[in-house]
């Protein structure tokens, strides 16, 4: 009787895998990928490229190219949780709430700090998006910052539906 049984879950794991496979063909989707997706991250811009190890050039979405600092001050291993806050004088655009880890509230305090008055390069998945400048709205118990945009409703919506599945890509055992 055990046999047959193991048999019947063997044959049902079976059709299971084989029909996320047909699942994952027919939509052009993988099911098992679990690599970042919209990962963002937040660099000062070299105004004066020096050449060294830590200077970075990225092309931007309309294929220019920027030095940025490689060395990141938040990315998306900080960010526990995204929402969207929409724009009302530009509908379709939004500003985006980032809940950040206790590393990544101190981190964007130091952020606040030195950058109050020169622009941060914000980069997603490994391109230039554009500047904003750091303000400090914010207190050292408030675990939400604001990323001021504009981002278009395509790009916010994607750093808000991938940022808890990014944080768990870098910190598998949370239990968060």
């Amino acid at each position: 009787m055990k046999k047959i049984q193991l048999l019947i879950f063997c044959t049902f794991i079976s059709l299971l895998l084989c029909g996320c496979a047909a699942i994952e063909d027919a939509l052009n989707i993988n099911l098992w990928d679990d690599n970042p997706r919209y990962q963002i991250s937040l660099h000062s811009i070299i105004k004066h490229p020096r050449g060294n190890e830590i200077e970075e050039e990225v092309s931007t979405f309309k294929g220019e190219k920027i030095i940025i600092n490689s060395n990141s001050f938040i990315d998306s291993s900080k960010i526990l949780d995204a929402e969207l806050i929409p724009l009302e004088d530009k509908p379709g655009y939004f500003d985006i709430s980032l809940r950040l880890n206790g590393t990544g509230i101190k981190q964007w305090f130091q952020l606040v700090l030195d950058y109050r008055d020169d622009p941060v390069a914000v980069v997603i998945d490994g391109a230039y998006f554009g500047r904003f400048r750091p303000d400090g709205g914010h207190t050292e118990d408030d675990e939400w910052v604001t990323l001021k945009g504009p981002f278009n409703e395509v790009i916010a919506r994607g750093i808000v539906k991938y940022a808890r599945r990014n944080y768990r890509h870098y910190h598998p055992n949370s239990s968060f």
